[in-house]
């Protein structure tokens, strides 16, 4: 999809508030109708199939600590003690299967 975006990506005109919830989300998690329990209002959350995060609905201020940590971000995220809901998604294992 990037490949065909001909314009420069423009920078939001601000960050989020501490306050403002964001939506995270794997991007090997597949969209299906697990997406609607992300979307709709209900308090901070991970979304998870099995052990595995595909999702979370956080406050910006608590995601704070697991911005920029690379290859650790998942592992952080779990840790911020959010509430775990199962959902049932398709997540990609490698670029060819699901």
């Amino acid at each position: 999809m990037l490949a065909a975006w001909r314009e420069p990506l423009a920078a939001a005109a601000e960050k989020p508030a501490a306050d403002d919830e964001v939506l995270v989300v794997d991007a090997a998690a597949l969209p299906g109708g697990w997406l609607t329990a992300l979307v709709e209002p209900a308090p901070p959350a991970l979304l998870v199939v099995g052990d595995e995060v595909v999702a979370a609905r956080v406050r910006r201020g608590a995601l704070a600590p697991c911005l920029g940590a690379g290859a650790a971000f998942e592992d952080r995220l779990a840790g911020l003690g959010l509430p775990r809901v199962a959902v049932e998604a398709d997540v990609l294992r490698w670029p060819w299967t699901s």
